[in-house]
């Protein structure tokens, strides 16, 4: 099985997906507020109790790296790298923009993005964690 998941807008879409790339359930939460690291966690223990998955069975995460809300994407990407990391699983990265687009092209503009969307086979792996670079619209401590 698959986490999947994206907090690069204030909308967070979390899902899983099995061995098939078959999407098992996808939530979506939307705030005014970023509350990303509050709602991350009450989505996922969501997720797992109404899919009747367990957080064992989960194989690989999928997370959006932007571009997108300074905040929102280091509570996502904080989220998936701890995970990887603690239970050593691969890591996986997709674009959300892209994700955006294609949430849009299926729901309409102005649609927020969903990972439901999201076409599996394009996440790109993640060598090294240390080398993860997230895509910030509002970045106040980016170089140059």
């Amino acid at each position: 099985m698959k986490l999947v998941l994206d907090t690069s807008t204030k909308n967070v879409s979390m899902g899983i997906a099995n061995e098939k790339q078959e999407w098992l359930l996808e939530l979506n939460h939307f705030e005014e507020k970023h509350q990303q690291s509050r709602i991350i966690f009450e989505l996922m223990e969501k997720l797992f109790r109404e899919t009747g998955c367990s957080p064992d069975e989960i194989r690989a995460l999928v997370v959006g790296i932007g571009p997108g809300s300074y905040t929102g994407l280091r509570v996502g990407l904080s989220f998936a790298k701890t995970w990887s990391f603690a239970r050593h699983l691969p890591l996986f990265t997709f674009d959300s923009l892209e994700l955006l687009k294609l949430t849009e092209a299926a729901e309409g503009l102005g649609s927020l993005p969903k990972v439901k969307y999201l076409p599996l086979h394009s996440a790109k792996a993640v060598e090294n964690l240390d080398q993860l670079q997230p895509i910030y619209l509002n970045d106040h401590f980016a170089e140059g």
